[in-house]
């Protein structure tokens, strides 16, 4: 995927964002207005209004915050994009079309609900851009919302009301038609399980990150270097060991791991988890301790000895439940099925 196709993408997520910002400025541009006698609205505005004018968005952001995560998990993020839009675009319809104090009031609190877009734009931003670009895509977001205060400021120095008013519902409804056009993302998709990504040409646009010099792997996948193991299913792991095996290089044998499962369930499972983030099994737990077994009866002779591997349970379960904790966390989908594939051959992950 092209650079200017992220960026392209960055500006049309952020816009609403600029909108946000248009709301937050606009009581500046019409309080005195309000509290005039020429003002456009029924009445002229007391002093608790005009604080509540200014107020009202920031509360209801507030509200609003917390349910965040369980919109952005069922919409979607570029359809969370879209509803918070359509949420700007209530209230700039109430603005436009009403004049009564209250309704006013109303319409800036309705306002507040899409100041959320912050949260959902840093996450399609993350999960969208590659590595090389990311961090100043994110820190779009504060630019747009500062345009949008500048852009509310000049209107309401060069503008009248009605004008400023239908100047923020035609940006608006651009915004809207230009999330229209975006992709949603992949990883979401993905994630989700949604049956678009098996069909979805952005996936093989994706950008490719650099794990090691050995391997290179789509970002979309990124996440699955994030799995991790508990201290709970590794104790099990080694309750579960074969005590009559031997022990690997570490000279831990199994008995002894099982007998003391609860005190080595902890460090057992940092290791395993760092193995799972950096990609590469320890080798330690790929070897076997070698010891001279002889032939014959002669035991003093160096040539009736033969080396015997004995090999250990413990490593072997690790790296079965590294596999299964692998298989579990990614889609069944032929990308992820090459993604194992690579794994396997240049990490040594599988066995």
């Amino acid at each position: 995927m092209s650079i200017v196709f992220q960026v392209l993408s960055t500006a049309i997520v952020n816009f609403g964002g600029m909108i946000v910002g248009i709301f937050y400025t606009w009581p500046s541009s019409t309080i005195g207005l309000f509290t005039s006698p020429n003002t456009p609205l029924n009445r002229v505005m007391t002093e608790t209004e005009i604080s509540f004018l200014g107020s009202l968005p920031s509360i209801s952001a507030i509200i609003v915050t917390p349910f965040v995560g369980i919109i952005i998990d069922s919409l979607g993020r570029k359809w969370s994009c879209i509803v918070f839009s359509l949420i700007q675009l209530a209230s700039w319809v109430i603005i436009t079309t009403c004049a009564r104090v209250e309704v006013i009031l109303f319409a800036m609190f309705v306002c507040g609900l899409s100041s959320c877009m912050f949260i959902v734009v840093t996450i399609y931003v993350g999960e969208f851009c590659e590595n090389s670009v990311r961090g100043s895509m994110v820190s779009a977001t504060m630019i747009f919302f500062g345009t949008g205060m500048l852009v509310s400021y000049l209107m309401g120095g060069l503008l009248d009301y009605k004008t400023m008013n239908y100047v923020g519902l035609s940006l608006t409804v651009l915004g809207l038609v230009l999330l229209s056009t975006i992709k949603e993302s992949p990883l979401y998709l993905l994630k989700y399980g949604r049956e678009q990504v098996k069909h979805s040409k952005l996936l093989e646009a994706l950008p490719t990150i650099s794990i090691s010099d050995e391997i290179s792997v789509p970002a979309v996948y990124n996440y699955i270097l994030n799995i991790s193991v508990t201290k709970d299913q590794v104790f099990r792991v080694l309750k579960g060991l074969d005590p009559t095996k031997g022990a690997v290089s570490d000279g831990i044998p199994s008995i002894f791991a099982t007998r003391c499962a609860s005190a080595l369930a902890l460090p057992f499972s940092l290791i395993i988890n760092k193995s799972l983030s950096s990609g590469v099994f320890p080798t330690a737990w790929k070897e076997a301790l070698v010891i001279p077994l002889y032939k014959t009866s002669d035991k003093c002779s160096v040539k009736d000895y033969r080396p015997i591997s004995i090999l250990s349970d413990r490593g072997w379960r690790r790296r079965k439940h590294g596999i299964e904790r692998l298989e579990n966390c990614i889609q069944k989908t032929e990308e992820a099925k090459k993604v194992l594939k690579q794994l396997a051959e240049k990490r040594d992950w599988l066995p």
